[in-house]
This record gives structure tokens, C-alpha cells and sequence, in this order.
């Protein structure tokens, strides 16, 4: 039975590159680039200053209004100072930088960002952020990655050595602290901020992919990102141990449902940018995996056969590597197992 940790999820995403792959810092050894202009894939949504940054972790997104940004995700750990000066050429300085969730594909840049702005995430996501399992795989992340980059001639190898601290890839990691990776503002369910002249609404519905899960609405630019609560065209990943439950799942996209109309502009944390629709193919997919599995247990199979089933509804979709821990999770929630 195939169990992939959230460190190996992590390294599915990099080498995905969420919602386009990175050529060149994927994985593996560093290829030559056609001098590419940026270390990150960016692309504008809408007219209002919006911007898409996509490749090395989750969907990021930066909105930048009357002289402020805000930067929504931080990426995979060891790429925080290009992000950071990568958001700050869209538009303007950044005044808010904001966490959908603890895991590490969407918060390990966070160290370029604790001192000023400042991160904002859940109460509940800040031990899961700064705990030890995780800091150590940030730093075996920058490790990595400092490896690809020592004595290559790459040109984003290159723009990532430039936009860090001097020696930052060969001794300076090292010495960071679980505390650098921490949020320095912390929201219970709702929390209003202006970027500019442009409103954030940030919301927390409860426990859904994991029992930290922000999404953030910008009714002024009709654009909502959606955090890991939605995988478009993907299998998503369940992180039980963390609150995953597919009930508080489907609340969350419901709700996110009711501040959208049909020319919203959505990003999921994974995949391609859509509209509402792909948080009703979000809700048909935990509906039906239920059902489904719910369906094999009736008949007497146990976890171990369930793992190995697929379904109609999985056909196309990405993530395959994922598709067991989908069946398994969903097993154990519905036979009240531990989440181990």
C-alpha cells in the first residue's frame, strides 16, 4: 500500500510545480534556461492588479493597490527571497503576506518575510508551522536545493543566489530557527484588510483539508483564492493527523460558493485557474469518494482492497500518487479510525 508522507507530497508539488512546471529548478540537476526573465511563472488575472505566480508550491497570488501589495502563500522553503523580490516588482512594497494553510509548499518561504511585513495565518496553524518535523524538512528543502544551484550555470539558479543574504545558500540556511518560519499576526475565523484601495476578506470555516484552512476573497477584483481547499483536476491531498475531514471540507466550499458569482475568478491551490465551478467539482469529489467507499465497506472489503479501488470519477485526474491516501483516509474517517 502506497502511503505518501507530507514530506513526499512536497516534493509531488515541486516537481509538479503546482500550476505550471518550473523547467530547470524541478528536481534533479539544474538544465540550462533560455535566460528566463524571473525565477517564477507570473500572470495577470483581471485588470484590477492581481497576479498569478505559479511553480515551486502552492498558487501564489499578489494584489497590489494605491502604493501596498499583498502576497497570498510563500512557496516551497529556499525560495522566499525571490518571491519576495518577485512579488515586489509587480506592483508595489508588500504590506501583508498571507498563509492558506501550515503545510510546507505553501509557507517555507515564510523566513524572507517575518521581520517586515509580517505573515498572517491561523492560531491554529502556528504550531504545526513552527514544529520540529516540519522545520527540519525546510531546511533539508533549502539543503536540496542548494546542492542544484552550488556550480551550476543556470540563469534561475543564478537570479535565486542574487535576491538572497550573501552565502545564504552555502552556511547562511543553516542558521535559521523554527521561529523564522512562525506567522507574526494570528486570525481566528475572520479577519478584513486593505491592500491599497482594494479589500481582503479572509475566512475560516473550520477543520476541511486541514483545521487551519484560510481562503481570501477580493470582492473589489471579483478573484478568490481558495487555498488547498480546492484541488483542480487533482487528486488533493489528505492530511487526517491535521484535521482533514471531508464534512468540514464540503462546508468550506460551500461557503466559498456564497461569496462567488459565475464571473469569479477562482485559484485553487493546485491546478489551473478557473470559477466557481471548481469548487463544485471539489464537493462532487469528496461526495462521491464517500459514497463510494462507504459502499465497499458495506460489501465487506477492508481498508487494504478499498485502497486499490478507483472510481469513474477519478478518471483524468492528476496527483495519481495520491489516489490511495484519498481512499485510505476516507476509509478511516468513515470507520472512526485513529488518524495516524
Amino acid at each position: 500500500m502506497t502511503t505518501l508522507t507530507r514530506r513526499e507530497f512536497t516534493r509531488l508539488v515541486a516537481l509538479a510545480g503546482g500550476a505550471v512546471a518550473l523547467p530547470g529548478l524541478a528536481g534533479g540537476a539544474i538544465r540550462q534556461d533560455d535566460a528566463p526573465a524571473t525565477v517564477f511563472n507570473w500572470s495577470p488575472l483581471g485588470p484590477g492588479g492581481a497576479f498569478l505566480c505559479a511553480g515551486q508550491g502552492g498558487n501564489a497570488l499578489v494584489v497590489a493597490s494605491a502604493g501596498e501589495s499583498m502576497l497570498i502563500d510563500t512557496k516551497n522553503a529556499g525560495f522566499g527571497h525571490a518571491l519576495k523580490a518577485e512579488a515586489e516588482k509587480q506592483g508595489a512594497p508588500l504590506r501583508w503576506v498571507v498563509n492558506t494553510h501550515h503545510h510546507a509548499d505553501h509557507t517555507g518561504g515564510n523566513y524572507a518575510f517575518t521581520g517586515a511585513p509580517g505573515v498572517i495565518a491561523h492560531r491554529n496553524a502556528e504550531p504545526r508551522i513552527i514544529a520540529d518535523q516540519q522545520f527540519r524538512g525546510y531546511l533539508r528543502a533549502i539543503g536540496g536545493l542548494a546542492e542544484r544551484i552550488a556550480g551550476a550555470e543556470n540563469a534561475r539558479g543564478a537570479m535565486l543566489v542574487e535576491s538572497a543574504p550573501s552565502k545564504f545558500y552555502t552556511a547562511g540556511y543553516a542558521a535559521l530557527e523554527r521561529g523564522d518560519w512562525g506567522p507574526t499576526l494570528l486570525m481566528d475565523d475572520e479577519r478584513e484588510l486593505a491592500v491599497g484601495d482594494t479589500a481582503a476578506q479572509l475566512r475560516h470555516i473550520g477543520a476541511g483539508h486541514t483545521d487551519n484552512d484560510v481562503f481570501i476573497s477580493l470582492p473589489d477584483l471579483n478573484i478568490l483564492h481558495t487555498g488547498d481547499l480546492c484541488f483542480h483536476n487533482l487528486h488533493p491531498f489528505f492530511d487526517r493527523p491535521a484535521g482533514a475531514n471531508t464534512a468540514g471540507w464540503i462546508r468550506s466550499n460551500q461557503a466559498m460558493l456564497e461569496v462567488c458569482n459565475e464571473d469569479t475568478i477562482v485559484i485553487p491551490g493546485h491546478g489551473e485557474v478557473g470559477g466557481p465551478d471548481i469548487m463544485r467539482r471539489q464537493i462532487a469529489y469528496l461526495e462521491q469518494t464517500v459514497e463510494a467507499v462507504q459502499n465497499a465497506i458495506d460489501d465487506g472489503m477492508d481498508r487494504d482492497a478499498i485502497v486499490k479501488l478507483t472510481f469513474e470519477h477519478f478518471e483524468g485526474l492528476g496527483f495519481e500518487q495520491l489516489k490511495e491516501r484519498v481512499l485510505g483516509a476516507v476509509h478511516d474517517e468513515l470507520t472512526g479510525a485513529p488518524a495516524n
